[in-house]
Parts: C-alpha cells; sequence; structure tokens
C-alpha cells in the first residue's frame, strides 16, 4: 500500500509542475502584442525591430521602443512572394495558423 501511494504522489507532482511550467509559457505569448506581417515590416523596415525568433510558421521578438504599450511582438509568417505582391498593391495582410491538435490527435 505504501509504493501505491509514493507512485501516486510522484504522478501528482509532476502533473503540478507541467501545469506551473505551461502557465509559464502561456503567460509570456500572452505579453507579446500579436500583430499583422505587414505592420512587422513596416516595423522592420522603419528600423524599429531589435531581435527576431524565426520559427516555421511564427516570428516574434522585441522592438526598440514599446508599442502601445509592449516591447514584444508575434505575428504568423507569410510567403515571401505573396507578401509582395500584398505590398505592391497596399493591402494590409497576416497569416492564420491553421489548429490541427484536433486531427492529429484522431489520427
Amino acid at each position: 500500500m505504501q509504493r501505491s501511494t509514493r507512485f501516486n504522489t510522484t504522478y501528482i507532482g509532476l502533473a503540478l509542475l507541467l501545469i506551473l511550467l505551461m502557465q509559464g509559457t502561456w503567460s509570456q505569448m500572452r505579453s507579446a502584442r500579436t500583430i499583422t506581417y505587414s505592420e512587422f515590416q513596416t516595423l522592420l523596415e522603419a528600423k524599429q525591430v531589435s531581435e527576431v525568433f524565426i520559427t516555421r510558421d511564427r516570428v516574434s521578438g522585441t522592438l526598440t521602443t514599446a508599442v502601445e504599450g509592449s516591447d514584444r511582438f508575434v505575428t504568423n509568417r507569410v510567403e515571401p512572394e505573396l507578401a509582395a505582391q500584398l505590398e505592391e498593391h497596399g493591402v494590409e495582410y497576416s497569416q492564420r495558423r491553421e489548429n490541427t491538435m484536433f486531427s492529429t490527435m484522431l489520427s
């Protein structure tokens, strides 16, 4: 009986640790201001971007000066060719991420 109790408390402790890590990540993501990709390019051309982190579908980073109370931003990437065409016609653009978690879980 004693071993079973220890086993369960270990899993409870790991679950709590995982929840705290997820909450920390979530709060960091929420502190960044979400902008459109065209706004990101405008800020980049104005030399207001000091640091950028690029993933497969997202761009996040730090601005040199805070805009609307936040010096961090996040945006979804847009294909360069499409971005150039849209910018040429003066269209504001951004890309939306698809939520594939449900379909991945089903497969």
